[in-house]
């Protein structure tokens, strides 16, 4: 039953036989009103027995304080919860959004927070131009792309300072290259126990199969807080060696690429024989040997007639322009030699970590075959091991 609701009585509603005043009338029946209410329970104090249950929340009668402090008086709750106290908390806060804020944007401090809060954890920065290297027989000297740009187009030039790492020995490396938001450098990741050179930065490529977690943890230090990446994972180095017969290399093609055979026509590198002619750049020529082993790093490339080829960094393939250069020096400023002489544009460049056979081919009397991932489109040069 709802409260009932007091309602002065107009003198239009008298009986004209009834004599009361107005103001007594209206003023007995609104005690009579409120009566019945506080009864019903409407107004005054209510006694809850049970629970009672408000629109959804729940009112529990537990029985009379105990303790002073189980009453929350108004002196009390003021310490707490009073409009001095809560505005004093939200102006701390407040500074605190302000300090981060100034912080983000200050370029001198945007780069000392945590990579997770700053510009270049949140949107991945682009970096202008690539990392190359030239190499002499016992050093390699790496020179860093000119500048980076963060997510709120912010750009930060990286000085032209290379870095030459010298004691080495003829093979297969890995650099891990990174921007040091600290130093303001271009630098490379180093490992004093399992790098070579000095400083200790060029990665054997062995390392890819016999401790590839090495190359991981490389990777992670290139990635790590405060450090922009300059390259996407490590950066295939040949430190320059000797080369023997035919002007061939060291390099070999993955298990699984395909030539073209005189008699058996296009078949996979690892069925071809000693004694097989197989395509050249113009003609045939003869396999005169033939070598097997494995590896852990390749060379992927990916070419503008939707070619391509997964070699050894060190495998030499043959230049539009005349001569060869070894796959992992390759840019994609290259052109290579295709059949009859095409030109192929560098589509794809890509280091790639994974294991499996290779072949090696020596050929004569012309020094080079012709290679690819399902039609032989591409001039690699024939390889022969260092003797």
């Amino acid at each position: 039953m709802p409260p009932l609701v007091h309602r002065d009585i107009l003198p239009r509603d008298l009986d004209p036989k009834l004599d009361p005043t107005l103001s007594e009338l209206n003023s007995r029946l609104k005690e009579l009103y409120t009566q019945a209410n506080v009864q019903a329970g409407y107004f005054g104090t209510a006694t809850v027995n049970g629970v009672l249950n408000l629109n959804g929340n729940r009112i529990i009668n537990v029985g009379a304080a105990e303790e002073t402090t189980d009453v929350l008086t108004q002196e009390s709750a003021d310490p707490m919860y009073s409009a001095t106290v809560v505005q004093a908390q939200l102006e701390a806060t407040g500074n605190a959004i302000l300090q981060t804020t100034r912080r983000l944007n200050s370029a001198s401090q945007q780069q000392t927070i945590s990579s997770d809060l700053n510009l270049q954890g949140a949107i991945p920065p682009t970096v202008t131009g690539m990392t190359t290297y030239t190499s002499t027989a016992t050093s390699v000297t790496i020179s860093f792309p000119t500048q980076i740009q963060y997510g709120d187009l912010s750009i930060v030039a990286i000085p032209n300072q290379p870095v030459t790492v010298t004691g080495l020995t003829g093979g297969g490396y890995f650099i891990y290259p990174y921007y040091d938001t600290q130093l303001g450098i271009g630098t490379l990741v180093v490992d004093s126990v399992n790098a070579d050179g000095a400083p200790p930065a060029l990665f054997p490529a062995g390392l890819a199969t016999s401790n590839p977690a090495v190359l991981a943890n490389a990777a992670q230090v290139q990635n790590g807080d405060g450090h922009v990446p300059l390259s996407n994972g490590g950066i295939a180095v040949t430190v320059a060696s000797g080369h023997a017969g035919g002007g061939g290399g060291s390099g070999c093609i993955r298990a699984g690429m395909v030539i073209e055979t005189q008699e058996r026509g296009v078949i996979a590198i690892e069925s071809v024989f000693v004694g097989d002619m197989i395509r050249a750049r113009k003609g045939w020529t003869r396999v005169t040997a033939r070598r097997t082993g494995g590896s852990g790093v390749f060379i992927r490339l990916g070419m503008s007639n939707g070619e391509g080829v997964d070699v050894t960094p060190t495998h030499p393939i043959c230049l539009f322009a005349g001569g060869q250069k070894d796959a992992g020096e390759l840019t994609l400023a290259d052109v290579l030699c295709g059949a009859e002489g095409i030109p192929l544009q560098i589509l794809s460049l890509l280091t790639v970590q994974e294991s499996s056979p290779i072949v090696l081919l020596s050929c004569d009397p012309t020094h080079e075959y012709l290679v690819g991932k399902f039609n032989p489109t591409i001039v690699a040069h024939n390889a022969i091991p260092n003797k």
